[in-house]
């Protein structure tokens, strides 16, 4: 069984140990001699409709524990406290932790899904054409690529692109499925696309779409080129073009508390979005780039330094 955790920050955890009896009224000292017993309580369970899908998850009532204590107690939680095994996605109340989230996915306990496939797809559109209208480079045709996992995979996103898009290619290894998808396109919608089957040649695309699991690709990408992740929790080096990991969307009540002194989880990320069944264009917040969260203005911002100084992360 899999879902997401919420891990909330040591002060909230030790204000919510308070509200129990057992714990009203033990000093602080204390509180850090017990602490390396305290963590994987479960003290809010997050539910759509029904169905439980994620957990608020203490791990510990100390300020900056170790990276390596905190791993460990996420490991241990899921091993023996928690009702599920796996993560889907990791959200943290203070501070996102890039480091951490690529241990984890590391060690296959945060996995690769692509269970937002549906709202990210619906998402890029919307966010590239911002993109295009706020970067003063992109006032040219752009070249965009799109990396395929099945034949399916074009379908679902090419007739979402307006005319900003001149031109568009597929990088594929397999020849069989290249040739299936550049034919059912043509007489889908008699759009002539390119086919690139040599990696070193993907290095003059301003845009990626990549539907695969993996990236192995990006050290073949030019400096300033953009990717948009389909899936989730993939573990990549940043030194070479933009990733776009993920997006994040207004929360709009689509998952509800079980503890009620919890605070409302404002603002998720698509694989929660995605209970939602259905996208709204007013929902969307932000990009997810590494650690960091950008609207559309600022990571234009971030994007125009980047190709100017080659500095942002």
């Amino acid at each position: 069984m899999e879902g997401f955790i919420y891990i909330i920050s040591a002060r909230t955890y030790n204000d919510e140990l308070r509200t129990k009896k057992f714990y009203k009224h033990i000093p602080e000292f204390i509180f850090k001699n017990i602490d390396s017993k305290l963590y994987g309580n479960i003290v809010n369970e997050f539910k759509v409709k029904d169905e439980t899908i994620g957990y608020s998850v203490g791990l510990t009532t100390i300020e900056n524990l170790g990276e390596e204590e905190l791993l460990y107690r996420i490991e241990e939680s899921l091993e023996n406290k928690l009702p599920i095994k796996k993560i889907n996605s990791i959200i943290f109340e203070k501070n996102y932790n890039l480091s951490l989230t690529k241990k984890l996915i590391d060690k296959e306990i945060l996995i690769a899904t692509d269970r937002s496939k549906e709202i990210k797809v619906q998402t890029i559109p919307l966010v590239l054409k911002r993109i295009l209208a706020n970067i003063d480079e992109f006032n040219m045709e752009i070249e965009l690529l799109i990396i395929p996992k099945v034949e399916g995979d074009i379908d679902c996103i090419l007739h979402k692109f307006s005319s900003d898009v001149k031109f568009i290619s597929i990088y594929t290894e397999n020849e069989e499925l290249g040739n299936k998808i550049i034919n059912k396109v043509m007489n889908d919608t008699g759009l002539a696309i390119g086919i690139i089957s040599d990696i070193s040649k993907i290095n003059r695309f301003d845009i990626i779409i990549n539907f695969k699991d993996d990236i192995k690709f990006k050290k073949w990408v030019k400096q300033k080129s953009i990717i948009f992740n389909i899936y989730n929790n993939i573990s990549y080096d940043n030194k070479k073009g933009i990733v776009i990991d993920d997006f994040t969307f207004n929360n709009s009540g689509i998952i509800k508390n079980t503890n009620i002194r919890m605070d409302e989880i404002k603002e998720i990320p698509s694989i929660i979005y995605s209970y939602n069944n259905k996208f709204a264009e007013r929902d969307f917040r932000r990009l997810r780039v590494g650690k960091n969260l950008y609207s559309i203005k600022e990571f234009c911002d971030k994007y125009s330094m980047k190709t100017k100084y080659l500095t942002v992360k």
